[in-house]
């Protein structure tokens, strides 16, 4: 095995370790796939040229002017001629490489590529049985672009989208320019999170333009880019290292290119191994996104057709003609059914927002079984399933209520779902305290009759993706093993073919003291408030997100200043002759502008100004000094309330 490095860097290592790490993709990977590098594929594309347009595209590329070729290609093919012509060269059928995969077995943050095929999406299905968040483009958007955690984003479009292509220079420009609005949370990525580059060519023009437009335009705001390239030339190396946030990372010879990226991918995947904690955290923050997006997902398709019969149903149900009227009749009582079911599967995307929110929170036991028997009522309220919980049962578990019925529920969902067929579900709960292991736990069981499962699955039940129910499906109990594991708990499941199933979740119980919260739920302590008006600037595009901040801060005695654009809140802060006591500023955001950007024009007023970062993503704010602070977004309302009291050091009354 060759060794590329003998120290990966630090920061590097870091945001693996955090799954912050980004990756970008070039045309190096998807040549190992058998697909042609940039240069062979504009060479390609000439043969198809008359005998003058292709000497004119040769020349270009053997002076090494290879963005001048594409735009020679694209003066002389149409759309149409181009876009079928790239599919004869990128064939759909080519497989992802070994690299491919251990991209995707990192966990990345973002992972953002040039390329058109489609091998990432590919690489991806394989490691999570799940169709990717996939952003192509942006020709063809009308609307802000965003990436999440796990998104692929074809920055150069997509042979799917033929719209969306980025081929010439002219294409770049326009991806480059008007566009940028659009994409302002993809190039973000660039600011707040570390990003490795793999499969690039220093001599790439593509490269270099975006290095150059990111050098540019967000000079001082990048975060280290660490681009893989096999051994340089000192020339190129220096120019490579005149970019501010280039980071050149040397591994030999290009034949050995393949051995090396597996060897860093190796060793980066495995610091994300050994970082236990926050592995389960990052990961059940995945995988409570991914269980989200394919809730969503069902329950809007859910919602499609009954509100369709609805419509035709309103139509015609005052028809003269009876046998209409008894059509639509029918229609309404099938579409108030379906309707039911997509309310059930809004209400499961409804929880796991909520345990997104809570994740951490901890609840008596008393409050985790109301929640449940809530959830029962409403989801399985026609089965009348048996509940046996422990009455009286003193503690707290390390669940919010919501939580908890979440992950039971699951359990529940696959119990019901496995009754044999022509027979109604046999499925019974039970939840009692006992002692494991010289600790107090609560043990809650769902036992059920049904089909039960063979060794084969049950080996790998845990495993995301892991399921029998179809596409889409499979990642319920992965996602509630992480969230039992990161509450210190745990899960088991076993089972026998046509005999049924039984699922075992054990949480540890705390003691709760008499006066504690946790004892008395419906008890709500009074809000605290400063002990004197300040006066706050809160800048966040997200308008439901920014007014409920400027409830709970009014509330709170403050005074404050909204914005929902950048450049408004720019211009505001250069203009205004009282400037806020404190900021708070979301770092992403949609009109182009970075809260970094907006940050250092309030310190240009006032060097010592208190500002409050947030983001849905972590994020360093190290550089900004002890004024500053940084907030990750979902978080208690009371940690933005103390953080403020101690950047302002006005103090806060009331609840402590």
């Amino acid at each position: 095995m060759i060794v590329v490095l003998d120290v990966i860097p630090e920061q590097l290592r870091m945001a693996a370790r955090r799954g912050e790490l980004n990756v970008l993709v070039g045309a190096g990977l998807s040549a190992g796939a058998g697909l042609p590098t940039w240069l062979d594929l504009l060479s390609k594309l000439g043969t198809a040229l008359a005998p003058k347009e292709r000497k004119a595209v040769s020349r270009c590329i053997e002076e090494g002017r290879l963005l001048d070729a594409a735009q020679l290609l694209r003066i002389y093919l149409t759309q149409r001629e181009l876009v079928e012509a790239l599919a004869r060269h990128l064939p759909a059928d080519a497989e992802p490489t070994p690299v491919h995969q251990a991209i995707w077995a990192l966990q990345p943050g973002v992972v953002m590529t040039t390329n058109f095929d489609g091998l990432l999406e590919k690489a991806y299905v394989r490691a999570y049985r799940d169709v990717p968040n996939t952003v192509i483009g942006v020709a063809v958007r009308t609307g802000p672009v965003s990436a999440r955690n796990g998104a692929i984003v074809k920055l150069h479009g997509s042979l799917a989208e033929p719209e969306s292509i980025v081929f010439s220079r002219n294409d770049y420009f326009r991806l480059m320019g008007p566009a940028v609005a659009q994409f302002g949370s993809v190039w973000a990525e660039f600011i707040y999170r570390p990003c490795l580059a793999l499969g690039y060519s220093f001599r790439d023009p593509d490269l270099q333009l975006m290095f150059h437009w990111l050098n540019t335009s967000l000079r001082g705001l990048l975060q280290p880019l660490y681009l893989l390239v096999p051994e340089l030339p000192p020339e190129e190396l220096a120019l490579l290292r005149s970019f501010e946030c280039i980071v050149p990372l040397e591994y030999g010879s290009v034949d050995q290119a393949t051995e090396c990226l597996l060897d860093v991918l190796g060793r980066l995947k495995r610091e994300r191994d050994s970082s236990a904690a926050p592995k389960s955290a990052t990961a059940l923050g995945v995988a409570l996104q991914r269980h989200l997006n394919v809730e969503t997902k069902t329950a809007l398709h859910a919602l499609r057709g009954p509100l369709a019969s609805l419509d035709l149903a309103l139509q015609t149900i005052a028809s003269p003609d009876a046998a209409t009227g008894a059509t639509a009749e029918r229609g309404l009582s099938e579409a108030f059914v379906a309707l039911k079911d997509a309310t059930e599967s809004l209400e499961r995307a409804s929880a796991l927002l909520d345990t997104a929110e809570d994740h951490g929170r901890s609840s008596s036991c008393h409050a985790c079984f109301e929640s449940l028997r809530k959830s029962l009522s409403f989801h399985y309220r026609r089965l009348q399933l048996p509940c046996d919980f422990e009455p009286n049962l003193e503690g707290a578990l390390p669940l919010s209520p919501i939580t908890y019925a979440l992950v039971v529920g699951v359990a529940l969902d696959n119990a019901v779902e496995a009754a044999l067929p022509g027979q109604p579900p046999e499925v019974t709960i039970h939840a009692h305290a006992t002692n494991l292991g010289g600790r107090r736990q609560l043990v809650t069981e769902v036992r059920d009759k049904g089909k039960g499962l063979d060794e084969a699955m049950q080996g790998r039940l845990f495993a995301p993706g892991a399921t029998t129910k179809g596409q889409g499906r499979g990642n319920g109990l992965y996602l509630i093993r992480l969230i039992a594991e990161n509450a210190g708990g745990s899960v088991t499941f076993t089972s026998q073919p046509g005999k049924g199933s039984h699922f075992r979740l054990v949480l540890p119980i705390s003691p709760v003291s008499s006066s504690s919260t946790l004892a008395r739920p419906a008890a709500r302590a009074p809000r605290q408030r400063f002990t004197r008006p300040i006066t706050v600037l809160v800048l966040d595009d997200e308008r439901l997100y920014l007014e409920q901040v400027r409830r709970l801060l009014v509330a709170s005695g403050c005074e404050v200043v909204t914005f929902a654009s950048g450049h408004e809140a720019v211009t505001w802060l250069r203009e205004t002759a009282k400037l806020p006591e404190i900021a708070v500023i979301d770092l992403v955001l949609q009109d182009g502008l970075s809260g970094f950007s907006v940050g250092e024009a309030a310190r240009q007023r006032r060097a010592d100004l208190p500002i409050i970062f947030q983001s849905g993503y972590s994020s360093s704010t190290a550089d900004w000094g002890p004024e500053t602070a940084f907030l990750l977004k979902l978080h208690d309302h009371e940690e933005l309330l103390t953080e403020m009291s101690r950047l302002t050091s006005v103090p806060l009354e009331g609840r402590q």
